[in-house]
């Protein structure tokens, strides 16, 4: 429980399905799983957070349902490609009891593996500090992918610009209004948010800047990306020893 009185529920959501990358929540980075991984970073926040795996993987569930406070076996129409994110939060807080309205969700998903503890202990803080409904992690754009440089393509086959009415940019310089994307690190409600979710960005929410780097897995070479940057710190820390 937080000092504040609130209480901390981690959603870790790992189903057996994968369109870009086969069995992704048990692909290793380092020597652990991405669930395995999820599951660790959690154990390690402070306040401590009370640790829900919804899985429909068998594989899953009995490796690591003892890790766990509760892990619940999710329903088929739950875990297809399709499955919208927000009805297995509603799913998980239907069949768990005990918290209330302003108590806060921690949806951690495997595909996120280079997060931190401390991602997790800052977004809880801020959001607590600020009480905020609801926040995000949030990486800030490289330039080259800003909107006001994407293109897109007209019937013709011909270029636009994929963002309408977006101003002419000759280089880099000239653009100074910043542009995010979610990093999968974390997104974090209050449980009165995310009972009556309908997009996993709901109106209002709040974001916190992830300024170190991170990988979120949609296929292969994000995997090996996220295994780059692992290893990357890994050796960085045995440096500074």
């Amino acid at each position: 429980m937080h000092p504040d009185g609130i209480r901390i529920v981690c959603l870790i959501p790992a189903r057996k399905g994968s369109l870009g990358l086969h069995r992704k929540n048990l692909r290793l980075v380092g020597r652990f799983t991405l669930v395995n991984r999820a599951i660790k970073v959690a154990k390690k926040v402070k306040p401590t957070m009370h640790i829900v795996l919804s899985t429909d993987d068998e594989t899953i569930f009995k490796r690591y349902r003892k890790k766990v406070d509760v892990c619940i076996r999710r329903e088929a129409q739950l875990s297809t490609s399709d499955a919208l994110i927000s009805d297995v939060i509603s799913d998980v807080l239907n069949k768990i009891e005990g918290f209330n309205e302003n108590d806060i969700l921690v949806l951690l998903e495997p595909s996120s593996p280079n997060r931190t503890t401390n991602d997790i202990n800052s977004a809880i803080d801020i959001m607590v500090k600020n009480n905020y409904k609801s926040i995000v992690t949030v990486s800030l754009a490289d330039l080259k992918y800003h909107p006001y440089k994407l293109l897109k393509s007209t019937k013709e086959l011909c270029l636009i610009p994929f963002v309408d009415k977006s101003p002419i940019v000759y280089n880099r310089q000239q653009i100074t209004e910043p542009a995010y994307y979610r990093n999968g690190v974390a997104y974090l409600y209050r449980l009165g948010v995310a009972r009556n979710l309908i997009k996993s960005i709901p109106d209002g929410m709040r974001f916190i800047i992830t300024e170190h780097m991170v990988s979120n897995i949609d296929n292969e070479l994000d995997l090996w990306i996220a295994r780059y940057i692992h290893f990357k710190n890994y050796f960085l820390k045995i440096l500074k020893k």
